[in-house]
């Protein structure tokens, strides 16, 4: 592990583990990647590295965030893809949250676009959602989606999911 990253293994969010460093965002455009490195022996089996990967589009300098070791030399990714925004930051105040808008594509797999079926976004629900503000809405165009994470406080929904999108099938 870096020296300056964070790594996690548990259960109370379904089993997982969670590699992380911090990132200084500034406005612009990234790529966020996972890419699959080498394979080695561990414990007389073949795993293979994952690392988390952000480039900054700006300058094309490319962040290693994260590894993860995955047993195996071929990895497959299952069709339930999902991915999220979630803030970091202790207490929150309106003054700390930033104002951004992160925008999902389609998932490009071994440099070919995936063949979306749906997308749909989630909002908390629970007890953690009685204790996160909601300063987040969602937009939607053609095959991306949009979280815009504002400083505004929106009406909580009852339905945990905000909005459904079916998209056509991209082609290969």
């Amino acid at each position: 592990m870096l020296s300056d990253g964070l790594c996690e293994s548990a259960s109370y969010e379904g089993n997982f583990c969670s590699v992380r460093r911090p990132f200084i965002w500034t406005k612009g455009t990234y790529t966020i990647s996972l890419v699959k490195k080498e394979t080695v022996i561990f414990k007389n089996l073949p795993c293979t590295w994952v690392s988390y990967e952000i480039t900054d589009k700006s300058n094309n300098e490319t962040y290693l965030i994260g590894r993860l070791l995955f047993e195996g030399n071929k990895l497959e990714i299952k069709q339930d893809i999902g991915a999220f925004v979630e803030i970091y930051n202790g207490e929150l105040s309106k003054k700390s949250i930033p104002e951004v808008n992160i925008t999902f594509g389609c998932p490009i797999i071994n440099n070919s676009q995936t063949h979306l079926l749906q997308v749909y976004a989630k909002q908390t629900t629970g007890d953690m959602l009685s204790a996160t503000p909601n300063i987040v809405y969602l937009t939607s165009e053609k095959n991306e989606i949009t979280v815009h994470l504002t400083q505004q406080i929106h009406k909580q929904t009852k339905n945990d999911i905000i909005q459904i999108i079916f998209l056509d099938k991209i082609k290969p």
